[in-house]
């Protein structure tokens, strides 16, 4: 037995890697400081992860390659884990999760920790390391280095990471992570499913947020009159074009301006929680009636397209509180408005009105009405 070999106290393997104040063992990861004993372990200088990914410390900085080429990619090692914060960590599914529950103040900064580069390769070594085990699970490393990462090895030829991107993806979003979804609307991830496999990832979303296949039917009709992806956010905050927005199991918000629509598909009428629309700067001519069962409507944006007339029951929408018209054709309006009691915001701007429709004067809630720009 060669008596030179470096082993680790704690669990006696020779896993140990020798850095300026001592060693690290890479099995249980415990460090301890003694004299250096020179020549017993060489600074590592490459870690080969699989036929396409490898880690190289240069410089004293750990660099990512595929395929022989680097990877630009900002690598975070660390999360500040206050002692009393471990227990919240019992729960959480992911390190997305977890970087958001922690302090982060420490990440990218190992340099001003004392921590020697060699470690923080290893780290680094270890996580993808992991990862790759894991069959690519981006649940075990933060999204915004997984799924660039995932990309890129699909792209090189790797067929297991060719056969897990887009399966990622869908897990990912339907797992309902916020900041992962948003990242996904960032980065255009979504542009990489095709219809089928989008139309996938839609229905396990609603069939994990309980939403009834009414509502699923119209997102697929109204899905099909528009090329871009519609995005489903749980939080009304996160705002784009287009998506809809999904709050108590139900679809609240629809947001499609500027999508070309020239028509609305009548199955809106089961969306019977929806209290927001914007449909400015499309080609709508006219609205179905059928948006007048909508008796949960609060706010409708119909800014810049080509209406010529409303429905003669949009009286039914007795919550309705904003109306926004401008740039449309009208030049009449029905008389059940009236029975509108909760409108305060009505902008005619820009139609085609002659004189204002003595029908307003019964709309006893409104406070702010624009009529400007007409014949």
């Amino acid at each position: 037995m060669n008596e030179n070999i470096l082993k680790c106290k704690n669990c006696n393997s020779t896993e140990v890697l020798q850095y300026s104040k001592g060693y690290m063992c890479r099995n249980c990861g415990i460090s301890w400081k003694v004299e250096m004993e020179s020549n017993k372990l060489a600074k590592p200088k490459e870690f080969k992860v699989n036929d396409y990914l490898s880690l190289k410390l240069e410089d004293n900085i750990t660099n990512i390659y595929i395929k022989g080429r680097l990877f630009q990619q900002c690598k975070y090692l660390l999360l500040n884990i206050h002692i009393d914060e471990i227990t919240s960590l019992d729960n959480i599914q992911s390190i997305d999760e977890a970087a958001e529950m922690l302090d982060r103040s420490l990440e990218g900064a190992p340099s001003n920790l004392g921590i020697p580069p060699e470690t923080e390769f290893w780290g680094h070594c270890s996580n993808l390391q992991v990862w790759y085990e894991n069959n690519y699970d981006t649940r075990l490393i933060h999204s915004n280095l997984a799924f660039p990462l995932l990309k890129r090895l699909e792209e090189a030829g790797d067929m297991n990471a060719q056969r897990i991107f887009k399966e990622e993806i869908v897990k990912r979003y339907t797992e309902g992570n916020k900041a992962v979804q948003m990242y996904f609307m960032e980065q255009n991830y979504l542009d990489d499913l095709n219809d089928e496999e989008f139309n996938i990832l839609v229905l396990e979303l609603f069939e994990k947020e309980n939403l009834p296949s009414s509502e699923y039917i119209f997102f697929q009709e109204l899905q099909s009159l528009i090329d871009e992806k519609i995005q489903i956010y749980k939080d009304p905050t996160y705002f784009s074009f287009p998506s809809i927005v999904i709050e108590n199991n139900r679809i609240s918000q629809l947001r499609m301006e500027d999508q070309n629509i020239n028509e609305l598909p009548k199955s809106i009428r089961n969306l019977k929680s929806l209290k927001h629309i914007n449909l400015n700067h499309n080609q709508l001519r006219s609205l179905p009636k059928e948006i007048c069962e909508l008796i949960s409507l609060e706010e409708v944006f119909l800014l810049d397209n080509s209406i010529t007339e409303l429905p003669k029951s949009i009286g039914k929408l007795t919550y309705l509180r904003h109306l926004d018209l401008t740039r449309n054709e009208l030049d009449s309006l029905p008389l059940s408005m009236a029975k509108l009691k909760e409108l305060e915001y009505l902008n005619l701007n820009f139609n085609n009105f002659q004189e204002i429709p003595k029908i307003i004067g019964n709309i006893e809630s409104l406070k702010c009405l624009f009529i400007d720009y007409n014949q």
